[in-house]
């Protein structure tokens, strides 16, 4: 599971328990392509069709590719996820993001920056847009996982519907994360990611996110994967709810 050196392609077949698409934040450590040298690559798709008395269509798709030379690594990620009936979207969102490291010194150090857009159906936004960067140090490293932290600001331009109270924000935010993966057993890994955005004018709008994932190898290429996702908003917006709760599990398949 830890450290991949060949590039790699993976297809995800995942069933949704009550997995909750409102989110403002994007968990972009498990999207990105982790990539220790040379290419790499991840993709995962997930559909359901069905017909009767009404036809409903379910599906999401989400890739990767990434590059590391030397200290420089490029990563670009893009999700989609539609859900319709009979035509009409019920959910319908979509995010991008290309991002740059660059590894300062032999210590752990890592400098970032990035570009990244999205849209949300669920929560009114017709477009998220974030430029920033900051650093990022890892903690511990070790054959049994690794631990980072990160800080950094960025610019967030948010675009709602026209009907809304207020269709338009733009601010500054700072990003706290704090991300990790542990070698439990021989087959089994935890991961955990955890983002605090609060708005740099005013400190008590933030947003908080967590998500915990297990992966359980059932082969070597195949395994089972299950995560549990909380988010906060202490300013949703247009009168949302302040927090979703949701759960996944599913099967990921891997080809190097």
């Amino acid at each position: 599971m830890f450290y991949r050196q060949l590039s790699f392609l993976t297809l995800a077949f995942v069933g949704f328990v009550s997995f909750v698409n409102a989110q403002t934040i994007v968990n972009t450590e498990t999207l990105l392509a982790q990539v220790d040298s040379g290419w790499a690559a991840t993709f995962g798709v997930v559909g359901d069709l069905s017909y009767g008395n009404s036809r409903v269509t379910d599906l999401s798709t989400d890739g990767s590719v990434g590059y590391t030379q030397g200290a420089m690594t490029y990563r670009l990620a893009a999700s989609w996820a539609r859900l319709a009936e009979d035509g009409a979207a019920i959910q319908d969102n979509r995010f991008a993001q290309v991002r740059v490291n660059r590894k300062l010194g032999e210590r752990g150090w890592q400098a970032f920056a990035f570009l990244q857009t999205a849209s949300n159906n669920v929560l009114l936004m017709q477009e998220r847009t974030l430029f920033g960067g900051g650093i990022r140090k890892r903690v511990l490293d070790g054959d049994g996982g690794w631990f980072d932290v990160g800080w950094g600001p960025f610019s967030e331009r948010e675009v709602y519907d026209a009907e809304t109270a207020e269709p338009q924000k733009d601010l500054v935010r700072s990003s706290f994360t704090v991300a990790s993966e542990w070698q439990i057993t021989e087959s089994l890994d935890w991961r955990n990611t955890v983002y605090l955005q609060s708005d740099m004018g005013a400190w008590i709008d933030n947003r908080f996110y967590y998500e915990s994932a297990a992966n359980m190898a059932i082969s070597e290429q195949l395994s089972f994967e299950f995560s549990l996702v909380y988010r906060r908003d202490s300013d949703p917006h247009a009168g949302l709810e302040s927090v979703d709760m949701g759960t996944a599990f599913g099967l990921r398949w891997e080809m190097e």
